[in-house]
């Protein structure tokens, strides 16, 4: 109710709540209309986080790696940014906090892994992906798990029910601006893989 959203814009779509804790950019997925994820962002936005949906060319972040820096140079306001995405979003969204550590608190990938080093940053991290996921590479991201930070715990809970991934991710960010409940919420759920620093 009072979030405005802006939609207008050519490279970004904008979720911003009345009070705003934190700022959220996100890249999505490849091949995935940056509408799908409006749910999500408003979610987000509802709980004071500023959620921003990068817009991409062909529906593939490598056409915009870098659509992260006009965004923080606009909304100066925000008081600390994180920065994650979907799948192949996610990979370039890593990629991008790790050239531009200053910038971020945090990274969370969904679906997804970094394929650059950020394993001696400053970086916050949040790694989930459902054990049903038939899309994602999970030779990579087993690869990938040596470019977090050295501190990311993993867990792994086996079983599957079904899974409320607008709550998880909610909290997950949640967890990543207040640290320490995360790990309590998650062992109510259970077919989801997370790494969390």
């Amino acid at each position: 109710d009072n979030v405005k959203v802006i939609i207008g814009s050519d490279e970004e779509m904008v979720f911003i709540p009345e009070n705003i804790e934190a700022g959220v950019v996100f890249y999505p997925g490849g091949l995935v209309e940056y509408e799908a994820y409006a749910p999500l962002m408003l979610a987000l936005a509802e709980n004071d986080i500023m959620s921003v949906i990068v817009k991409m060319p062909f529906k593939l972040a490598m056409f915009n790696a870098n659509g992260a820096r006009n965004i923080i140079e606009k909304y100066t306001e925000v008081p600390a940014w994180y920065i994650g995405g979907h799948s192949l979003g996610g990979v370039f969204a890593s990629r991008y906090a790790s050239e531009h550590v200053e910038d971020f608190e945090g990274v969370f990938l969904l679906a997804s892994y970094t394929t650059e080093d950020i394993s001696d940053s400053k970086l916050k991290v949040m790694s989930i992906y459902g054990t049903n996921d038939l899309v994602l590479n999970k030779e990579n991201y087993e690869k990938s798990k040596t470019n977090l930070p050295h501190r990311a715990q993993n867990y792994k809970i086996s079983t599957l029910i079904i899974l409320s991934t607008l709550s998880f991710l909610i909290t997950g960010i949640r967890f990543l601006l207040k640290p320490g409940l995360f790990q309590e919420y998650l062992l109510q759920f259970q077919g989801v893989h997370y790494i969390c620093t």
